[in-house]
């Protein structure tokens, strides 16, 4: 009687533990397909800002060249 008790208890443990595991997988699941998600949105925003910030390096690169034309132009 001993050992039927033993092994149902151990039989009732691991079938508790398997639930368990299989609930928990699916949050896991959830939470990556949540980061997932925001990783795709945050690749696309940035992939929208270096469009903004070549035109930005333009500008800047335009400015300076013609702050050394300005330069060149009044000698001491």
């Amino acid at each position: 009687m001993n050992k039927f008790s033993v092994a149902l208890s151990a039989l009732v443990l691991g079938s508790t533990m398997l639930v368990g595991c299989q609930d928990n997988n699916a949050q896991v699941n959830a939470q990556i397909q949540a980061l997932s998600n925001k990783v795709d949105n945050l690749a696309a925003q940035v992939s929208a800002l270096q469009s903004d910030v070549q035109a930005a390096q333009a500008s800047a690169d335009n400015a300076n060249s013609r702050l050394d034309n300005l330069a060149t132009r009044y000698k001491k």
